[in-house]
């Protein structure tokens, strides 16, 4: 991380319609970050199987160029049933799947928090971070959603017609990958075997050296007989099973794109995302006025973790923008 920035980790709660569910944030900040009450906070929401470090080169990216820009803070947050937020709540998690819309609530309580009050706050969700992003807009009087602005990263989101025209091949999809997850390997001797075996495998073979390495130190936990995976693979696999959030996520862009700048990055491959899903997202003539939409090269759906340094410069060359571009928005109001 750059030496500007002090890295503070919190514990939050967030009451989910069962049961209470503790979340792990990570906020990065400058030393005189709380006198700078103009620079805006960004809150990253991570991707299913993955965890809130994985941000950290992307973060890192901003950092070194932030010539003319005003950062106040970067958060990162581990989902409930990721990361460090899984340890947590493992005794919930034997007997709760957790999902889009718990998810969600994390993002409100940390909004909501002390911490971030009188922030000018832009989310950035990648994968099912970008769905969350979107259904926490649900969780705030249509009046008051607290957003500068939102920037989706490969959002999965999809219009319900869409999915029903194509649901024979969405259906396929989806259950080749909740196979595929449910036959992964979930533990190993050491770290190094779980390296070696992460390489051969998509999409990991195709992440950025640091991603990887991220991910073997953050998304696995030392247990008695060697390393295991902190995410439970019934739990990962019920975010591509969640439809029907995404569908609510989705019909928000629509609901909240007058209020405030929505952004939309791809990777420019194609590959677990359909182009037909992507299309859905951007499509204006459903009411979906974007601020603006980038393709990132040699990147995927896990462009994040293969191309760290590009998102981060997109996202930057948004942020430089945020501040009119959300002025132009509330002008329309």
């Amino acid at each position: 991380m750059s030496s500007n920035f002090i890295q503070e980790t919190l514990v939050f709660e967030n009451a989910c319609h069962i049961q209470p569910l503790k979340f792990v944030a990570t906020c990065h900040s400058t030393p005189n970050s709380s006198a700078d009450s103009d620079g805006f906070t960004l809150i990253f929401v991570h991707a299913t199987g993955t965890h809130k470090e994985t941000w950290n080169p992307v973060i890192q990216s901003i950092s070194r160029n932030l010539a003319g820009v005003s950062i106040r803070a970067m958060w990162t947050f581990d989902l409930p049933n990721h990361g460090d937020s899984a340890e947590l709540n493992r005794e919930v998690l034997k007997t709760h799947i957790s999902t889009i819309p718990d998810f969600a609530r994390s993002v409100v309580t940390l909004v909501n928090s002390a911490y971030l009050k009188g922030h000018r706050i832009i989310l950035v969700g990648h994968s099912v971070g970008a769905s969350v992003c979107m259904y926490s807009t649900k969780l705030f009087s249509q009046n008051n959603i607290p957003y500068e602005a939102i920037i989706l990263v490969e959002p999965p989101m999809i219009d319900r017609d869409i999915f029903m025209a194509n649901i024979d091949d969405r259906n396929k999809q989806i259950n080749a990958i909740v196979k595929g997850i449910l036959k992964q390997k979930s533990f190993w001797d050491n770290r190094e075997l779980a390296r070696q075996w992460l390489i051969k495998r998509f999409s990991w073979n195709q992440w950025d050296n640091q991603s990887l390495e991220l991910f073997l130190q953050y998304g696995l936990k030392d247990v008695k007989q060697g390393v295991a995976i902190k995410c439970a693979r019934e739990q990962e696999v019920a975010s591509y099973t969640d439809v029907e959030a995404t569908f609510e996520a989705l019909s928000q862009i629509a609901a909240t794109c007058q209020a405030f700048p929505i952004h939309v990055i791809f990777g420019s491959k194609i590959d677990l995302v359909p182009k037909y899903s992507q299309d859905s997202v951007i499509d204006s003539s459903k009411g979906r006025q974007l601020a603006s939409v980038t393709r990132i090269p040699r990147g995927g759906h896990m462009v994040v973790q293969e191309q760290p340094t590009s998102v981060g410069k997109s996202i930057l060359e948004i942020v430089k923008k945020a501040k009119a571009q959300s002025s132009d928005h509330r002008s329309k109001l």
